[in-house]
């Protein structure tokens, strides 16, 4: 009865963390829910303003004080090297070279009452109160950075050091290490044809889109586009058939029409970007409502599950399709403000849909045939 009755109230207690942790603005791409000792906790990491926002909020039986120590981490595993996953001819960063290392975080990042020690790369927060209870919080505001997959930290609770279940240091993944993530298990996916990494903006400044072409058992080609970008993004695209690199309307009779997507003055195809799992390349094709965090009930089982999320377009190719290319560029969906597009510099992202060797392909110009804007700087225009 001791035990139920524990687990309950760590649910309510989680309950009650979720709905404070959500009064704040930003679009949900990460949530977990852990029971640490005397309380709960919840990580959360949202999309604000073209960059991500952590908010790590507890709860406590008693009204301690709470310090994060923490620490910008870059990864904690090595793909395979002899893997192809970028473009020779795509400006990229080094998104899938992970060193597990703790980088300093950038002075922007740091929240008000921070400490950090540079020789040993940390920083120390004290988490600040929230209303009566004894919930405290801290938000942390991060960009994304080349390299960086998210935070790492230990609580102090009074004087007690906590960590996770397994005594390792708490792990909380930006959009860019989920990113990743998938991108090591579509390396050891047979049915993954080829992966592409696309960076947005200068060294990825924006954000990063991984493309991943795979077969389906109908012989169909599906691909999709996946991206940790803190903003709606919308695929501009057209299809290679006879030459890569060409820049054609796709015909609709040969491939699956996405429901959301459409014709552009008749020179490109849109297609939106939406919000899908990202935790695992098996759990793609489920729904989103599942894993909402916003279903979350008291009395429901689930709690320290982690829930995952990426930007997601996909595009589906019939069998009999000949095309051999997307040629593509991507844009900020902002409503009522500039838009941004971004490219490979002053050309088109280009994906075969093959692994196959070859001459690399004459880019098209920008701006003549994708129906973009041909000015602004290398690999972002506005």
């Amino acid at each position: 009865k001791a035990a139920v009755s524990e687990k309950k109230a760590a649910l309510r207690a989680g309950y009650l963390l979720e709905k404070i942790a959500q009064g704040t603005e930003g679009v949900v791409m990460y949530h977990h829910t852990y029971t640490i000792p005397g309380g709960t906790m919840i990580a959360m990491v949202k999309a604000v303003n073209a960059s991500y926002q952590i908010e790590i909020v507890v709860d406590t039986v008693e009204d301690q004080s709470i310090t994060l120590h923490w620490g910008m981490s870059t990864g904690n595993f090595d793909l395979n090297p002899e893997a192809e996953i970028l473009a020779e001819d795509v400006k990229t960063d080094q998104m899938v070279n992970a060193s597990g290392e703790w980088v300093l975080p950038p002075e922007l990042s740091r929240p008000t009452n921070t400490e950090c020690e540079d020789e040993e790369n940390i920083c120390s927060t004290e988490l600040e109160h929230e209303g009566d209870h004894n919930v405290k919080r801290a938000i942390i505001n991060a960009k994304p950075i080349a390299g960086v997959t998210g935070i790492s930290f230990v609580l102090k609770i009074g004087e007690d050091y906590v960590r996770n279940d397994e005594g390792e240091d708490f792990h909380i993944p930006v959009p860019a290490g989920i990113l990743q993530e998938l991108s090591h298990e579509a390396t050891n996916s047979q049915e993954v044809l080829l992966q592409r990494v696309f960076a947005l903006g200068r060294d990825g400044s924006h954000g990063r889109v991984l493309a991943l072409v795979s077969t389906q058992a109908n012989s169909e080609t599906m691909v999709e586009f996946f991206s940790d970008s803190p903003e709606p993004l919308v695929l501009h695209w057209g299809v290679s058939r006879a030459q890569m690199g060409e820049w054609m309307l796709p015909d609709v009779s040969i491939m699956h029409e996405p429901a959301d997507s459409e014709i552009i003055a008749g020179k490109a195809c849109e297609t939106k970007f939406n919000m899908a799992p990202g935790q695992l390349l098996n759990d793609l094709l489920s729904s989103p409502e599942d894993a909402d965090p916003s279903s979350f009930q008291e009395g429901q089982e689930g709690a320290g599950v982690a829930f995952a999320y990426l930007q997601r377009a996909c595009l589906r190719f019939k069998a009999d399709s000949d095309v051999i290319a997307l040629p593509f560029v991507v844009r900020t969906d902002f409503s009522g403000t500039k838009q941004i597009w971004f490219k490979d510099y002053w050309g088109n992202y280009l994906l075969p849909l093959e692994n196959a060797e070859g001459p690399r392909p004459v880019k098209e110009v920008a701006g003549k045939s994708d129906g973009s804007p041909a000015t602004g700087v290398p690999g972002e225009s506005r």
